[in-house]
């Protein structure tokens, strides 16, 4: 993860995100804005071959942002 990513430990959630996702089973992962959510689903694109399709409510998103 240091080599690719660049960070030497995981964030809450990221590790039980990934081994459920390695393990075959279907994901879905929420987390708040800068919470760890795109090395959940980088670390299965690295890993595996084949397309990775990532949800974001961009506009969800963008409203928040808006707000604060």
């Amino acid at each position: 993860m240091k080599k690719i990513f660049g960070f030497d430990e995981f964030r809450g959630g990221q590790l039980e995100a990934i081994i459920a996702y390695l393990s075959g089973k279907d994901t879905f992962v929420s987390m708040k804005t800068g919470g760890g959510k795109t090395l959940c689903y980088a670390i299965s694109a690295v890993c595996f071959e084949g397309l990775t399709i990532v949800f974001s409510p961009l506009k969800a998103l963008m409203d928040d942002q808006k707000v604060r």
